[in-house]
């Protein structure tokens, strides 16, 4: 499991923003609303069997976490979808978990560099 501070690459985040304070939080923001938004969809998509919705929900949500040195989360939603791809159903379930768990303290930890 991967420790807080190692949850987000800001080194990543400023290299994006050239030290643009407004526009890393603005990033951060828009990061929460959207990935929570993805993983309801994720969610939803796994409730109804839909596999390819599903693959196609990590795989977007793997894109933003790359955009942003999300790397723990990025490789939980990996995980999930080859999971999905392999028609294993437990091993999605664990996925799961563990995507949400980092979903929040990611969240959590872009919450507090929004200060």
């Amino acid at each position: 499991m991967a420790d807080n501070e190692r949850m987000v690459d800001f080194t990543r985040i400023e290299e994006i923003s050239g030290g643009d304070r407004e526009f890393e939080v603005n990033l951060f923001n828009l990061f929460i609303k959207e990935c929570e938004k993805g993983i309801m969809a994720l969610n939803t998509a796994l409730e109804q069997n839909n596999i390819e919705e599903a693959k196609r929900q990590t795989h977007s949500m793997r894109g933003a976490c790359a955009n942003i040195g999300a790397q723990p989360l990025g490789e939980a939603l990996n995980d999930v979808e080859q999971a999905i791809e392999d028609s294993d159903p437990e091993r999605v379930t664990k996925g799961m978990e563990i995507v949400e768990d980092y979903y929040k303290r990611t969240a959590e930890l872009l919450s507090k560099e929004e200060l």
